[in-house]
């Protein structure tokens, strides 16, 4: 045997030996059965009591800094002061004038009055001609009697004290009687006034 023969010959157990040793890995690898990796639980970190609360506190502040930053911003963002305002123009507004007064009315007013006074002053064959000329001017005399009173059409020149309390308040008699021209009081009826009897010093 020669050299090269004595050489190659170990090589080559050497070389069949790594190819068999490869062969059998790869058999044994592929005849073993798939196995899904285990899921290994990633470790248990131990809570601390004062986490949850450092975190809601955290969330809380940075929500507020936020909105702090944010008037901040709009405060610096608008302009300073009152924003002027565009004057438009405008008409100016209207004077209304009322309507001079009649003075056929005031003339009418003054004639009513002077005859409402004659009525009461007048004997009674003149007064009643007086009281027709009112009346037929229609000029209507203010019934006061038995009436409740009312400041609006009678005017109180007295009292008369009274334990009925049904009577309170209410027209005795009428001393000088009143007239109202078309609904408005030319002359207010003067009149006595029930009133109780711890109240009988208020008018004379």
């Amino acid at each position: 045997m020669n050299a090269a023969s004595r050489f190659l010959a170990p090589a080559a157990g050497v070389g069949i030996a790594l190819l068999g040793g490869s062969a059998a890995f790869l058999v044994s690898w592929l005849m073993t059965p798939v196995v899904d990796p285990a899921i290994v639980p990633p470790p248990q970190v131990p809570e601390s009591p004062w986490e949850v609360p450092v975190v809601t506190a955290v969330t809380v502040l940075t929500g507020l800094l936020a909105c702090f930053v944010a008037l901040l911003v709009s405060e610096a963002s608008s302009p300073s002061g009152v924003p002027a305002q565009i004057a438009h123009p405008a008409d100016p507004p209207a004077v209304v004038t009322p309507p001079p007064p009649d003075p056929r009315l005031a003339q009418r007013d003054k004639a009513v009055r002077e005859l409402a006074e004659l009525v009461g002053r007048l004997p009674p064959e003149y007064a009643w001609q007086a009281a027709n000329v009112l009346r037929s001017a229609g000029v209507q005399q203010i019934l006061a009697d038995g009436k409740a009173f009312d400041p609006e059409i009678h005017s109180a020149v007295g009292t008369e004290p009274t334990s009925e309390a049904a009577l309170h308040d209410v027209v005795a008699r009428t001393v000088k009687p009143g007239w109202a021209d078309r609904e408005r009081v030319v002359v207010p009826a003067r009149v006595v006034v029930y009133v109780d009897t711890s109240q009988s010093e208020v008018l004379p």
